[in-house]
């Protein structure tokens, strides 16, 4: 998407690329939250992987609500604005919803955005595959904005996480066919 610095381009074609990039993207984090809940039905799920569960989900959660608020533009006064803004929503009314996350874009979407890059690092530990794909540059391609970019990066990591985790319950299995097997 280009920047809003580029004169080239009239703010609706700006808006609508992004209301692309937006359905592009939210469309590819359902197919991985379904990817996610279907391997939660898997037999050995349960062994042992509660915190790669909690991963996994907190990742896709906060790239999910990320998706929403990608549009923002990145001006550091604007982020420090948002956070201000934040915060006295939280203090005066003790409770956030969508439209306070929405109203303070600037810094809500680097909350989702690097909480999902912290679960998905936690992933990495296990298998380094992740680790490559969140350490690919952020070199402008396909017009995408800094914020899209960073969003479609940290949900390449999250395919690869869910990738290795059904591979390691599938490992598991086999693990347990050989076991019983032997005796």
């Amino acid at each position: 998407m280009p920047s809003a610095k580029d004169a080239s381009s009239t703010d609706g074609e700006r808006l609508g690329l992004h209301l692309k990039w937006l359905v592009q993207s939210r469309y590819s984090n359902q197919q991985a939250a379904l990817k996610i809940r279907a391997l939660l039905d898997h037999p050995k799920a349960s062994d042992g992987n509660l915190a790669t569960v909690q991963d996994l989900v907190g990742a896709c959660f906060s790239l999910w609500r990320a998706a929403f608020l990608a549009d923002k533009t990145g001006v550091r006064t604007a982020v420090f604005k948002h956070a201000s803004a934040f915060l006295d929503e939280m203090i005066a009314h003790n409770a956030i919803a969508y439209a306070q996350d929405r109203k303070s874009y600037e810094w809500t979407f680097n909350y989702y955005a690097t909480n999902a890059a912290r679960a998905l690092h936690k992933l990495a530990d296990k298998w380094p595959s992740i680790r490559t794909i969140l350490s690919e540059s952020d070199e402008p391609t396909g017009g995408y904005t800094r914020p899209q970019r960073r969003w479609d990066r940290n949900h390449r990591a999250l395919e690869e996480a869910i990738n290795c985790f059904e591979q390691h319950l599938e490992l598991s299995m086999l693990r347990k066919k050989k076991k019983k097997k032997k005796k």
